[in-house]
């Protein structure tokens, strides 16, 4: 079964009951169970891993998107992806500057 992260990454996992697999891009693991209806789903076993961040000066990249991020940044302004939070956050939008 084909299984979409939170993170947005989409990866194989085994469809059978008490399968676990963590995702490869961020650590987040999920557990093959039944559900209240008895299907077989996958759900959350343990959060994802703390997104490393580089040495003060060092420059890395937003784990989402893969553009530069310097080693102090906590919100990539490209893609709304928040280290604190481990994924995009959304809803809030830049208005332009207008010239005098």
């Amino acid at each position: 079964m084909q299984l979409k992260c939170r993170c947005g990454e989409t990866f194989s996992v085994e469809v059978k009951e008490g399968v676990t697999a963590a995702c490869p891009s961020c650590g987040m693991t999920y557990a093959i169970a039944r559900d209240a209806a008895g299907k077989l789903s996958a759900r959350i076993l343990k959060g994802r891993k703390e997104t490393p961040k580089p040495a003060a000066g060092q420059q890395s990249t937003c784990p989402s998107c893969g553009s530069p991020l310097p080693a102090t940044a906590v919100l990539c302004v490209k893609c709304g992806y928040s280290r604190e939070a481990g994924r995009q956050i959304g809803g809030a939008t830049v208005a332009p500057t207008q010239r005098a």
